[in-house]
């Protein structure tokens, strides 16, 4: 049986595409499948085994000591395919291919792009970090035994460094949306809903800003899914409307989707959020 090893340090263990997209699908087609990745204890779930790591207290200790725990942890797995999901573990990835073992990247966003919108970088230096990561993600895909990317424009940008270059989208599968239809309409909440990424780019101040000028008497809500919100965006009085109900599994945020009114996209037009799916 081929071992595959997925590892993150970005993403909880159990992410929808890490884990349920690729980890079970590898599963159901006769793979021993491990993922190392953020996660409360060691488990097995759906057939795949989960390495627990702890989730670091910065950035600095994820691109570091957490960065060197993953790397160690995956050695003693001794697998024969590594499939890797931050850019940041870059490095660690280059030493297991220079062990002799195969290594997928698994390319989730537009890196390069997608720093030029960093607010925690200083602005005068974010086009040449963009350009230097560019570089290295390039001169490394060469390097890899193959490269998975989500949309097109991402796979296109690395189709000419590795031509083992193939896309999985992060949509759907049919056979999760069975059993699923919407409630009807007059038995809805008052609700709108947005679920994803939660950042400035994202249109979170403006979506916040925007249930807070609906009248009371509508008692309207805005429920929001997905990771910790900007202080900034809580400054609108649109705040006291707000549920934000965290990080939730597939099948609560369908519980969520179909229970609202109102779907909320609300992206900025920069380039990375701005190219459309075909």
């Amino acid at each position: 049986m081929i071992r595959v090893v997925h590892f993150t340090t970005v993403h909880n263990a159990m992410d929808h595409r890490i884990f349920r997209k690729e980890c079970r699908s590898l599963a159901r087609a006769g793979y021993d499948v491990t993922v190392i990745g953020p996660h409360s204890a060691d488990a097995r779930q759906e057939s795949v085994e989960i390495r627990a790591i702890a989730k670091p207290a910065s950035r600095i200790a994820r691109m570091t000591q957490t960065a060197w725990r993953v790397y160690k942890t995956a050695l003693q797995e001794d697998a024969d395919v590594y499939h890797f999901h931050d850019p940041e573990l870059i490095p660690i990835a280059l030493l297991l291919r220079a062990r002799g073992k195969k290594v997928i990247y698994d390319v989730h966003e537009d890196y390069p792009k997608d720093i030029h919108y960093k607010s925690y970088l200083p602005r005068a230096v974010r086009h040449a970090i963009s350009f230097l990561a560019n570089m290295i993600e390039t001169a490394a895909a060469r390097r890899f035994s193959a490269i998975v990317a989500v949309t097109p424009a991402i796979a296109g940008r690395f189709a000419a460094a590795n031509s083992k270059t193939v896309m999985v989208r992060n949509f759907p599968y049919g056979e999760e949306l069975v059993d699923r239809s919407p409630e009807p309409w007059i038995s809805r909440l008052h609700a709108a809903a947005y679920v994803g990424t939660i950042s400035p780019q994202r249109g979170i101040s403006e979506i916040i800003a925007a249930i807070g000028m609906l009248p009371d008497s509508l008692g309207a809500t805005l429920e929001i899914a997905g990771d910790a919100v900007p202080e900034q965006a809580k400054l609108h009085s649109g705040w006291a409307r707000v549920h934000h109900h965290g990080i939730l599994d597939q099948r609560s945020t369908y519980e969520l989707l179909r229970n609202v009114r109102v779907g909320l996209s609300c992206q900025h037009p920069i380039p990375t959020l701005s190219i459309p799916y075909p």
